[in-house]
């Protein structure tokens, strides 16, 4: 019985101090992430404080299966913000196609008060109503662009400024993105860290059963994009980095890779009705999570063009750029990408100048109005993005649309 009772009060000291030490060695890790959050905006750390950075924020958007399943907040969230639009007969897949389809965001403190109520107010002044443009055919309901915007927010004070801009429901907070409340330079480890909540919401929302475009916010909106992006026949696309003349109904799966442009994921589509496409996703995050172990400021864009020129060619997606003519970037500055349709045929994946401002710095009234949206990277910080698209804003409306 003594015996027993030794060996019992031996394996108890032994259980509690494990516990006991399961519990320091927890708060020792909760300590160390959020003294990992202090360097997101740091744009000069060691390489050592880096890796460790990377490693443990990233993390956050992981469980041993994976990617992180959606919350019972973000479906719910994606549901209501849910666009069904019916497509005609499409040269591309050659079908009908039913989607539903959602805008996503997501947003820190910084870009709540900067670009973020510009962005929404872009969408406000936007109404989902397809008509029989394009290929687009029919869709339920006819609400404005911001009532199909999922916003997920980094913090508590950014989800109630989500609420206090009307979002609503659309509000979705996501503590996991750890982006601070500062403007994150490029390539800080913030910056990088975006990409790894961005591919997780993209991943979850087509799981859902959902098409989703996924903007940034420094952009601003100037007319209906939708029927022009379902238009073109895309089972993914993205923006183009430089200014190029592509032709948007190119399938680049197709090509060599030399022939690929640089592509930009400012504004990105990904369709949700083949299985591939989950698949490159999938494989899209897979990658980011095995290169951040040794590459800390891996970058989601640059993996986008490795996985995807691959993924999209065996598993026979279709994978496009939308036309730098149509989406304004501000690396085409000071006026955008500008070229014919016959460059079209001509001069396919040749680099053009950007076009020239007036001496009062407006551009052309005619590119002007074929603007669909206007994106904002090559900018700096958030404080000059927002008063570049306030500029871009009144601009668009003094072209008279």
């Amino acid at each position: 019985m003594l015996h027993f009772s030794i060996v019992s009060c031996f394996f108890l000291a032994t259980f509690t101090a494990a516990l006991l030490l399961s519990f320091v060695t927890v708060s020792t890790c909760i300590q160390t992430d959020i003294a990992f959050v202090d360097l997101i905006d740091q744009q000069v750390i060691s390489k050592e404080q880096a890796k460790a950075a990377s490693l443990a924020l990233s993390s956050r958007h992981f469980e041993k299966h994976g990617a992180k399943w959606p919350s019972v907040s973000f479906s719910s969230a994606v549901r209501s913000a849910s666009l069904d639009v019916t497509l005609s007969d499409n040269t591309a897949h050659g079908y009908r196609y039913a989607h539903s389809v959602v805008l996503m965001a997501m947003a820190n403190d910084m870009a709540m008060k900067t670009t973020v109520p510009l962005f929404v107010q872009s969408l406000n002044n936007m109404t989902s109503s397809v008509g029989n443009e394009g290929t687009v055919q029919k869709h339920v309901g006819s609400r404005i662009m911001s009532n199909h915007l999922v916003l997920i927010c980094s913090s508590s004070s950014a989800f109630q400024a989500c609420h206090n801009l009307g979002l609503a429901e659309r509000c979705v907070e996501d503590l996991d993105m750890a982006l601070g409340n500062k403007s994150l330079p490029f390539h800080t480890i913030g910056f990088n860290m975006i990409g790894f909540a961005k591919i997780k919401y993209i991943l979850n929302t087509i799981s859902l059963g959902h098409d989703v475009i996924f903007m940034d916010t420094d952009v601003v909106v100037f007319q209906n994009f939708i029927p022009y992006i379902l238009g073109i026949g895309a089972d993914i696309a993205a923006l183009v980095e430089k200014c190029r003349v592509v032709d948007d109904r190119l399938d680049y799966s197709r090509r060599a890779v030399k022939d690929m442009p640089l592509f930009n994921i400012g504004v990105t589509y990904f369709r949700s009705s083949s299985p591939g496409v989950t698949r490159c996703v999938h494989s899209w995050l897979f990658d980011m999570r095995m290169e951040v172990r040794d590459r800390p400021r891996v970058w989601d864009q640059d993996v986008f063009k490795k996985v995807m020129f691959h993924c999209t060619k065996d598993f026979q997606l279709r994978l496009h750029t939308l036309s730098p003519r149509r989406f304004f970037s501000y690396c085409h500055k000071p006026c955008g990408c500008s070229y014919s349709d016959q460059d079209v045929l001509t001069k396919i994946d040749k680099y053009v100048r950007p076009s020239k401002s007036s001496m009062g710095g407006t551009c052309n009234t005619s590119a002007v109005r074929g603007w669909l949206l206007s994106h904002f990277p090559c900018a700096g910080e958030a404080e000059n993005k927002a008063l570049l698209m306030e500029k871009f804003s009144s601009m668009f409306q003094t072209a008279g649309l």
